[in-house]
């Protein structure tokens, strides 16, 4: 699923990383939502990380 996102956001805006930060947020809120609503732990840290990432890279 992180690659598809990653490969849609190159497709539509090539060489914009604004388009890809927001995509990757997307991919991470979703995986944050699907593990509170399917009560999987791993699926909330995973996404909780994974925008902690990015928002790292986006700062940087």
């Amino acid at each position: 699923m992180l690659l598809l996102t990653v490969s849609l956001a190159e497709f539509m805006a090539p060489g914009k990383a604004g388009i890809l930060y927001i995509f990757l947020f997307i991919n991470c809120g979703f995986w944050i939502l699907l593990g509170y609503k399917l009560k999987l732990l791993h699926f909330s840290i995973a996404g909780s990380l994974g925008a902690l990432v990015t928002l790292y890279f986006l700062i940087l």
